[in-house]
């Protein structure tokens, strides 16, 4: 087996000469790469800005998510509540009502009662009436 060895110096002598064609065709190669990195650059930034706004609206719809929920929860609970308190508003307009009925009943029996009273007190009258009267023991 033979080692080929490789001089790891090189001659000066292998730079190359450019022509003025050339040579304004590299310029504007250059500036085009370093429009194009800049443009990447940009386009970089850009892309970590919407990457963090993207965070940020994510992190938002969360707790914007979140307070929905317990939102919703407050108002199942409370509409619970609203029907409870339906249920015995409902409750206590029927007892009213009923109490009402049975005031409007004892008002007519009271009305009905005074008659009643009336002939007793004439009963009572005419057998008053019918009773001598008592004898005057004083003198007038």
């Amino acid at each position: 087996m033979q080692v080929e060895r490789q001089a790891l110096t090189r001659p000066t002598g292998r730079t190359a000469h450019f022509s003025e064609t050339e040579s304004v065709d590299l310029d504007r190669h250059k500036r085009l790469l370093d429009d194009e990195r800049r443009l990447r650059e940009q386009a970089e930034r850009q892309l970590n800005e919407l990457e963090t706004s993207h965070r940020t609206m994510k992190t938002r719809l969360g707790h914007a998510e979140m307070l929905l929920n317990e939102l919703k929860q407050s108002l199942a609970t409370r509409n619970m509540e609203l029907a409870d308190r339906t249920a015995e508003l409902s409750a206590e307009r029927a007892g009213r009502q009923a109490a009402l009925a049975e005031v409007k009943d004892l008002r007519a029996q009271i009305a009905a009662a005074p008659k009643k009273r009336e002939r007793v007190a004439r009963q009572q009258e005419l057998t008053l009436a019918d009773e001598p009267e008592p004898v005057k023991w004083w003198k007038d």
